[in-house]
């Protein structure tokens, strides 16, 4: 029987592990493959024969039974309300520092427990009480540090009343080497000498097919990325190796993302998918590898690459940048900025099969493969409830608006800002931008653009901003994306216009832009002016003209590109915007706004 292995441990167990663990092997092992009975396993949890009579174990002359049963390869300790032992005496012990087990209550019981105690000599080392589930093994490791003279006793006891299932006892000694990863022996009675490799990187540099001990120490900071089919990808904190999910059929464990691994396990070095892959053999024991659950780390999380970088992290989790769609319905291709194409895993294709839409500009993430050994292919990480498509809005690209509705999608902006610097912004999101000066579109003062102070951004509404420092990230998490084609503010007659594509201004003298000091700017014929994806333009009716921009108090006026006429109409402000007429003549002493430049009266 290979039972499945599951051991969830504290991280620091696991740290300690390093020093200790790593020190240890294997001195006794009992997985009471030879035990032939009923329950104990999953589905029977109360059927065990009821007789104490012919208990075969794995080491027949080591253990001692007292009102125990077998049962489906482990044994049942207590029967009815008596009490019950099973005592392991293990020779040939020098020293040991560690006991693991499993065990379960018998049935449905509750309050069920085991005592275990450790003698040498017949001196006691401990006595320890662990309480037990219903219809579900407990992995229990006892540490200990003890020179053993004569005989290792070990005692496994129920309490009045009670019973527990019984399996997987193993003893481990510490000493001078590193652990046997293997302490079955191989099934023709011959150990296989295999070379030690320590660490993933060492691993890629084995030629393939080449049987080797991996050993991947907690300091190397190995997890779980992904379990897919028959594959188990982890990643340490450089290199990224794939594991045979043969192998992880020899726990009772489900790989789960993010869970840490560390310890011993044999196999052969191969590459499949353009992948460093261990391989299961025969010789394959997991024994010493463990697994762990993280507890006060940061999460991992994909790096962020283009296609082109994508094809340096082969194994690794990525998050491939700017991948445009083409096409929808499941008949779709996806290519990156340098024309790189991407296919999608078959679990991937339907996680991402109702986010997919033809126009759209996506960040997919996921662990990279070569599809035959060329083509980038991606496997979709969706723990945690990570996304693996993101939708992205770039100023160098124009937006197709989604077709419908998309509830709980993530989506970002790619678009670089300039500290200190007005500029226009309009998104198809709602967004939260710290440390910025945000202006909204209030009301005409005449010819003036007046606009008021917003706190947030909301979803196809232009703006006035200015952020406060060059690297500003504008992201949404779990929203609902709708379409959204009305992208303007303002009256009948003025009005500032957000653009979700790259459009070149109209030079008819009725579209304006802006300068970063908020001073609007007039296209013409000579000098024409582009507006991106998320800006803004200004546009007056014909007839009709915007002058000024009133954004904190100060309109800012016109400033006309290169040869177009200067305006020659004086218009007069006070400093807080009021109009006052295209004359300075008898204005009392003070500050005044003419012609979008501050004067001085004395």
């Amino acid at each position: 029987m290979n039972k499945k292995l599951k051991l969830t441990l504290m991280l620091t167990l696991l740290l300690l592990w390093s020093g200790a663990v790593m020190a240890q092997k294997p001195v006794f092992t009992e997985r009471f493959n030879a035990t032939n009975g009923k329950g104990g396993v999953e589905g029977n949890w109360s059927k065990p024969t009821r007789t104490t009579k012919e208990i075969t174990t794995d080491n027949q002359d080591v253990w001692r039974f007292k009102t125990c049963s077998s049962a489906n390869k482990c044994i049942k300790v207590g029967i009815g309300k008596e009490i019950g032992t099973a005592t392991a005496s293990i020779s040939n012990v020098t020293k040991a520092n560690k006991l693991t087990f499993k065990a379960a209550a018998f049935g449905k019981q509750t309050d069920s427990k085991v005592i275990v105690t450790v003698k040498s000599s017949e001196k006691t080392i401990f006595t320890k009480t662990e309480e037990l589930e219903k219809e579900k093994y407990i992995d229990f490791t006892l540490p200990f540090n003890t020179e053993v003279t004569g005989e290792l006793t070990i005692v496994f006891s129920s309490v009045k009343g009670k019973m527990f299932f019984l399996d997987d006892v193993i003893v481990y000694a510490e000493e001078g080497t590193q652990p046997d990863p293997n302490p079955n022996p191989h099934p023709d009675g011959e150990e296989v000498a295999v070379p030690t490799i320590e660490g993933i990187a060492k691993l890629k540099e084995q030629t393939d097919n080449t049987k080797v001990r991996l050993l991947i120490k907690p300091e190397e900071n190995a997890r779980v990325i992904l379990a897919e089919n028959d594959i188990v990808y982890l990643q340490d904190d450089n290199h990224a190796v794939a594991i045979s999910k043969v192998v992880a059929e020899k726990f009772t464990t489900n790989f789960a993302h993010n869970q840490h691994v560390a310890g011993w396990i044999r196999g052969m070095k191969t590459t499949i998918n353009g992948v460093t892959t261990l391989q299961a053999t025969t010789e394959t024991n997991a024994d010493s590898l463990l697994i762990a659950n993280p507890v006060t780390e940061i999460k991992t999380e994909p790096k962020n690459c283009t296609a082109a970088e994508a094809k340096k992290h082969v194994g690794e989790w990525v998050n491939i940048q700017l991948v445009s769609v083409k096409g929808e319905n499941g008949n779709y291709t996806l290519n990156a900025d340098d024309n790189t194409e991407l296919t999608l895993s078959e679990a991937t294709k339907e996680v991402v099969k109702n986010m997919i839409y033809d126009g759209a500009l996506v960040d997919l993430a996921g662990v990279i493969t070569l599809e035959n050994n060329e083509k980038l292919l991606l496997h979709a990480v969706t723990a945690d409830d990570y996304k693996p498509l993101t939708y992205v809005v770039s100023e160098n690209k124009p937006y197709k608006s989604v077709p419908s509705t998309k509830n709980n999608v993530n989506i970002r902006l790619d678009r670089e800002f300039i500290s200190g610097e007005w500029t226009t912004l309009c998104l198809p999101f709602n967004a939260t931008i710290n440390n910025a000066s945000i202006r909204e579109f209030d009301h005409m003062d005449g010819n003036t653009m007046c606009f008021k102070k917003a706190n947030e951004i909301k979803a196809g509404v232009p703006y006035v901003i200015k952020v406060n420092e060059d690297k500003v990230n504008i992201a949404a998490k779990n929203i609902t994306l709708e379409p959204k084609d009305d992208l303007t503010a303002g009256d009948a007659t003025h009005k500032i216009v957000g653009t979700y594509g790259i459009n070149p201004m109209s030079t008819d003298g009725n579209q304006f832009t802006m300068d970063k000091n908020g001073n609007l700017l007039k296209a013409n014929t000579e000098n024409r002016v582009t507006i991106k994806t998320t800006h803004a333009y200004f546009m007056a009716k014909a007839g009709a003209t915007i002058e000024k921009l009133l954004l904190e108090g100060t309109p800012a006026g016109i400033v006309e590109t290169p040869h177009q006429p200067i305006a020659t109409t004086l218009r007069v402000y006070t400093i807080d915007g009021k109009y006052l007429g295209n004359s300075t003549n008898n204005l009392p002493k003070g500050i005044y706004i003419v012609n979008g430049k501050k004067y001085i009266i004395k």
